[in-house]
């Protein structure tokens, strides 16, 4: 569910599209090892990792004249990984 606020933060404050695979729950699952801090553990990752490298991104590009219209997210070698459209 937390993995829904970069997806409404792309769609209705950058113009695009936010996808993840399975990939994606499969790396945060693990990190999440306490039930009573499941939702801030995933909550600090999406603040801290995935929504500060698209938003460097989303700027790299904004500067360069250019634009954003699709970040997919996966996991590769235990991280997380960003291709851009």
């Amino acid at each position: 569910m937390k993995l829904q606020i970069p997806e409404k933060h792309m769609r209705e404050n950058l113009k695009a599209l936010f996808v993840k695979d399975d990939s994606v729950l499969e790396l945060i699952g693990p990190r999440c090892t306490e039930l009573e801090r499941v939702a801030r553990m995933v909550d600090a990752l999406i603040t801290n990792t995935i929504l500060p490298e698209i938003g460097r991104e989303f700027l790299t590009r904004l500067a360069a004249g250019g634009e954003m219209k699709r970040v997919h997210v996966t996991a590769k070698d235990g991280n997380f990984d960003f291709v851009y459209d």
